[in-house]
């Protein structure tokens, strides 16, 4: 689990920062309205909602059971 865990890191980590310095470059450059347009016709929001729904599914599976 701590594999899964560490490899889901590194990809949200992998898609993460170059999303934030293309931000930062289009937001420098006055070109930010067409950035934004461009982000919600991709597929990003749905692959966001995934990333999210695998978080919540790790973190729910490797819960133990309290102990009396």
């Amino acid at each position: 689990m701590k594999a899964l865990r560490a490899a889901l890191a590194i990809a949200v980590t992998a898609l993460t920062l170059p999303g934030y310095f293309l931000s930062q470059y289009v937001y420098w450059n006055g070109d930010t309205a067409t950035y934004i347009r461009g982000l919600d016709a991709t597929t990003l929001p749905y692959l966001s909602t995934a990333v999210l729904f695998v978080i919540v599914l790790l973190v729910a599976v490797d819960r133990e059971e309290p102990s009396a």
